[in-house]
């Protein structure tokens, strides 16, 4: 189980990783946007800038179109499998 829970956690920081490279290159900028402000007015979204559900960067996260948000009991978002990757 923890093996399982490791390559989980492995992925999540590869991906975070990708989106902080699409941050430093401008990719995504509108997805990355109309999520944010979405969850401009969520009580999880800590100071702009960290969801407290997740703990990942939104600036970086919000820009993967493959993901979703974290809330199971209220998503402001949902992943956008066939968004283009601009």
């Amino acid at each position: 189980m923890c093996c399982q829970s490791a390559k989980k956690t492995a992925k999540l920081v590869a991906d975070i990783a990708r989106g902080a490279a699409y941050l430093a290159t401008g990719k995504n900028e509108d997805l990355m946007q109309r999520r944010l402000k979405i969850c401009s007015n969520c009580p999880h979204f800590r100071g702009g800038l960290v969801c407290n559900l997740c703990g990942c960067p939104m600036h970086s996260k919000a820009r993967l179109p493959e993901y979703q948000c974290e809330d199971e009991k209220n998503r402001r978002w949902l992943a956008e499998p066939n968004y283009k990757v601009a």
